[in-house]
Parts: C-alpha cells; structure tokens; sequence
C-alpha cells in the first residue's frame, strides 16, 4: 500500500497541492486586503476554506511521510476528507 500511496502523492497529490497552494495564494491577498480595510481579523482562521486548506496541506505531507517511511498518517488516503 505504500507504493501505491507513493504514486498516488507524486501524481494526484503534489498536483492538488499546487491548486490549493494558489487558492491560498489568492485567500491570502484577499483576507490581508480585508484586515486593512476593516481593521479586523475576520476572514482568516475560522473559515471553512482555510480548514480546507489546511487539512489538504497536511494530508499531503502525511502521506508523502507515509510513502516514504511508514510513518505520517500511517495509512494510505484517497483526498484529505477521507
């Protein structure tokens, strides 16, 4: 199961991560132009697309550690929702 967890995170993993990395990218510059407009801090931490982000950020270390050594997530995962 670790090679396939191996292939799977050099193909469809490292590609999601790019995509997410820009959308958080783009969340960045947007929530950092809300604090300077309205002075607040609402947009970063507690919203459900930073969640996503992250959980998608270390669902692909963990298995990408998984792959290579057994350790990470210590099972193989389809996306991060799993």
């Amino acid at each position: 199961m670790r090679i396939w967890a191996l292939i799977w995170q050099a193909t469809v993993g490292y590609a999601a991560a790019v995509v997410i990395g820009i959308l958080a990218i783009v969340w960045m510059l947007l929530d950092v132009g809300w604090q300077l407009i309205t002075n607040k801090d609402g947009l970063s931490s507690g919203s459900s697309l930073a969640d996503h982000i992250g959980d998608a950020f270390e669902w692909t270390a963990g298995q990408s550690v998984y792959a290579v050594t057994g350790g990470g997530d210590g099972r193989f995962r389809w996306f991060w929702t799993s």
